[in-house]
């Protein structure tokens, strides 16, 4: 079981947790620990194993960084893990932290609200909430990029940090 897990889900635990921190190193420790994890909890990852292994990989990176006592980089500063993933953390960036984490997961990896509410462990409708407040915040961002060309309040663009 726990290999046929690791070659179906290897790469978006890696990505999830890269998209956490922006830390290749940190992505492989974090992919590493959460299948060694499986063959331990085997009954419980049955009932769901890409939610399982998301909030696995979720939790053993907030873990870590907690245990050094640094917060994660996507509860602050964004992480710029890759040029593939570089424009739509930007997008992200007047989001608080809990609807980055919902859209990244319902997004990128095309996860069900149920599926997210197991992973961020809330209730289904307040993922659905975020995620509306969400999409509602990104819409208001780019009208006021369409509004404000040079950018905001008219500063030139080289002056914008």
């Amino acid at each position: 079981m726990t290999e046929q897990l690791y070659t179906e889900y290897r790469g978006d635990v890696y990505r999830l947790a890269y998209l956490m921190t922006g830390d290749r190193a940190v992505s492989e420790d974090v992919t590493q620990t959460v299948f060694l994890a499986v063959s331990r909890k085997e009954r419980a990852v049955a009932k769901d194993p890409r939610a399982w292994l998301f909030a696995a990989a979720r939790q053993q990176t907030a873990g870590l960084y907690k245990r050094e006592g640094r917060s994660l980089p996507l509860h602050g500063k964004l992480p710029y893990p890759g040029a593939d993933d570089l424009c739509f953390l930007d997008t992200l960036r007047p989001l608080t932290p809990l609807r980055r984490e919902i859209v990244i997961l319902r997004f990128l990896f095309g996860l069900p609200h149920s599926v997210t509410a197991k992973i961020l462990r809330i209730s289904h409708t307040n993922v659905r909430k975020a995620y509306d407040g969400a999409e509602a915040t990104l819409h208001l961002v780019e009208r006021r990029k369409e509004e404000f060309p040079d950018g905001f309040m008219g500063r030139p663009p080289e002056t914008r940090l």
